[in-house]
């Protein structure tokens, strides 16, 4: 049995931790020939180093997604390594300096909020614009995107990342609608919280609140969002397109004092 992206070369941005390896790893596994890209180099050959461990077939790329022409660079690098580009997968972001200095509006560093837009969203813009070339010359191909459910729901902080995160979900309709027609298909993937690198040295009080109000019985790992973006990298997802799919484990889905009303229930029976 063949994997569901046998035959497909596939660019996976931030692989070199979290979200972005595991996705990098499986999509491997499936069958694709993986371009590793990652500003961190060793990581993303520590990544590379274990596909081909595994029997599969990936090269590393070392970028900063807001140049350009770099995003240029690694698109033609693809194309040259491996012949063509089937699946663009931009997960890059700027997680550490978040997590440091994206605090509520009123305390918030316009440096911040332009550095950081200028990676989780220009350079996700970027990259569809110089893979679309690509893909059109390989007669269409799939982009996945990683935004996030913050980039839907409100919160006391985290502004930056919420903002940049919406305008992710924005570019991916965009896309979808220009490009649909050339075969050229556009998803985004809304990760909940999931334990990544990202999350490590979160306050137990902040995890269990997190839990309490996700409906699933168990936190997130980084293959719920590979399995989801293998799918969508696949000929098996050909008719979805401008889809912007939360995978949360149901943090999203429900009204805000549910997990309330639910312990109130409890509490009576």
């Amino acid at each position: 049995m063949t994997g569901m992206l046998e035959s497909k070369v596939a660019i996976v941005t931030g692989a070199a931790s979290g979200i972005g390896a595991g996705t990098a790893l499986r999509m491997a596994e499936e069958g694709a020939r993986v371009v590793v890209a990652d500003i961190n180099m060793p990581g993303a050959e520590s990544v590379v180093d274990a596909i081909r461990s595994a029997g599969g077939d990936a090269v590393a790329f070392q970028i900063d997604i807001s140049d350009e022409a770099k995003v240029a660079a690694m698109m033609q690098f693809a194309v040259d390594t491996y012949g063509k580009l089937s699946v663009l997968n931009n997960n890059a972001g700027p997680v550490a300096l978040l997590a440091a200095h994206d605090h509520e509006l009123v305390n918030l560093d316009g440096d911040v909020w332009d550095k950081a837009f200028s990676i989780q969203l220009k350079g996700t813009m970027l990259c569809c614009k110089h893979a679309i070339p690509h893909l059109l010359r390989n007669g269409g191909g799939s982009i996945i995107n990683i935004s996030s459910t913050a980039g839907k729901l409100g919160g006391h902080y985290l502004i930056t990342h919420q903002s940049s995160k919406a305008g992710v979900l924005a570019l991916t309709r965009a896309v979808a609608t220009r490009h649909g027609k050339d075969g050229i298909r556009c998803n985004a993937i809304l990760p909940g919280f999931i334990d990544t690198p990202a999350f490590i040295g979160m306050p137990e009080g902040t995890r269990r609140t997190i839990m309490r109000h996700t409906m699933s019985p168990r936190g997130g790992v980084p293959d719920d969002i590979a399995f989801l973006t293998i799918f969508l990298g696949s000929d098996r997802s050909c008719y979805i397109n401008g889809a912007e799919i939360p995978v949360d484990g149901g943090y999203s889905c429900h009204e805000p004092a549910t997990a309330d009303f639910m312990e109130m229930a409890q509490g009576k029976q």
